[in-house]
């Protein structure tokens, strides 16, 4: 398709004319960041075009119900002439269809394109990290399968993210102490002035480990404040969170030269590790090497040298079959 032609269907998009298909094409297309400048672009000058006001679609929606309800005050359970039910029907059809189309139109607005117009999103995938700054100068490190959800407007006056998968803030101090504050979807969120931190934010748990500086951590309605070197997690299936140290926090965020560090750590957690950054499923043959711990760190960029480096450091065969990494048990 080309510009002319996408600028078209996203000002019929825009204008609640868009036919489902439309509708269905914009967001697969919206899928794509490489398109998000050109969305933006287009939706600037719509509403330059179209000026805009924010409606209440609660009573829209009270409106609309309203509207479809049938009363009859002389039997609840009778019902209408062929004839009248298609009177009442063309004589309210298109006061209902306004009604309605500005109700979907709300609700998919709200619930389907959110992120897409509110935030800017950075991501990386399977065994990819990226570095990047952010408009207060903070810098950021994203570990692989990650993103991070960064708003596009009011983040000069309101520093707030969302993080899904694992990064590394170097927060920039303002002149104001402006807070800046890493969200989470399990209610555990990083909220700093200016430090350097890890934050963890997979399927299997949370964790924060500080470096530098000082932040604090809300979780639960609860709050904790870290010093340096603590570490702070809270599983998937744990209540509580779990405080300790960690020997070397400047090493938590080692992944960003492909580096992974492991301090006396379970072949679980490392199993964990390489399934959550190169996407791998890894299953382990012989239930001995479960007791197997790993100390120490070592540099991957693909799944054949993890292959290769495992089967050093355990003296046991690893096999790599597509993304199925199977420790087999050791050879005598």
């Amino acid at each position: 398709m080309s510009e002319s032609i996408h600028k078209k269907i996203l000002f019929d998009f825009f204008d609640g004319k868009a036919t489902a298909i439309q509708r269905k094409h914009v967001e697969e297309w919206l899928r794509d960041s490489a398109n998000e400048a050109f969305f933006f672009q287009c939706l600037d000058e719509w509403e330059s075009q179209h000026p805009q006001y924010i409606p209440d679609a609660a009573p829209a929606l009270a409106k609309f119900t309203a509207l479809t309800e049938v009363s009859n005050s002389k039997s609840d359970f009778s019902e209408p002439s062929y004839e009248t039910a298609v009177l009442a029907t063309r004589s309210r059809r298109p006061r209902l269809w306004g009604i309605a189309a500005s109700v979907v139109f709300l609700l998919s607005s709200g619930f389907l394109f959110k992120k897409n117009l509110f935030y800017q999103s950075y991501h990386t995938d399977y065994a990819q990290t990226q570095s990047f700054y952010l408009p207060d100068s903070t810098l950021v490190s994203l570990n692989a399968n990650s993103t991070l959800w960064v708003p596009r407007w009011g983040f000069d006056k309101k520093r707030e993210v969302m993080l899904e998968g694992e990064g590394e803030f170097n927060v920039t101090h303002t002149i104001d102490n402006q807070h800046f504050v890493v969200k989470t979807e399990r209610d555990f969120n990083v909220e700093v002035l200016g430090t350097e931190f890890v934050v963890f934010a997979r399927p299997r748990g949370n964790k924060v480990v500080l470096n530098k500086g000082k932040v604090e951590v809300h979780y639960q309605q609860k709050q904790l404040t870290l010093q340096p070197g603590d570490a702070l997690s809270l599983p998937a299936n744990a209540t509580r969170p779990q405080l300790t140290k960690a020997a070397q926090p400047e090493r938590q965020a080692n992944w960003k030269n492909h580096q992974f560090y492991f301090d006396d750590a379970p072949l679980a957690e490392v199993r964990h590790t390489l399934e959550e950054h190169f996407g791998l499923r890894v299953s382990i043959a012989d239930s001995s090497l479960n007791d197997r711990r790993l100390s120490g760190y070592f540099k991957a960029t693909s799944a054949q040298e993890v292959a290769y480096i495992l089967s050093a450091l355990l003296a046991t065969p690893v096999t790599l079959s597509g993304n199925q990494l199977t420790i087999r048990k050791p050879t005598q």
